[in-house]
């Protein structure tokens, strides 16, 4: 029998990125605040994050920080 786990696989959703954004931003911001905060939301609805969202993370601060 399967265990069921949370969708981690975020395509086909309206936010496919669901808070790395978010993250990503206050990481730039250095709002550790918020970044906990948006990093709770995200896994208690896609799970842990992996380190493929902590890969995008890292390139979303990265694009923030040549703006």
């Amino acid at each position: 029998m399967r265990k069921k786990f949370k969708n981690n696989n975020m395509k086909n959703r309206k936010y496919a990125d669901g808070y790395l954004p978010k993250i990503a931003y206050h990481i730039s911001k250095s709002n550790s605040e918020e970044v906990d905060h948006f990093t709770e939301r995200h896994e208690s609805k896609y799970g842990k994050l992996n380190a493929n969202d902590i890969n995008k993370i890292i390139d979303m601060v990265m694009e923030l920080a040549v703006k």
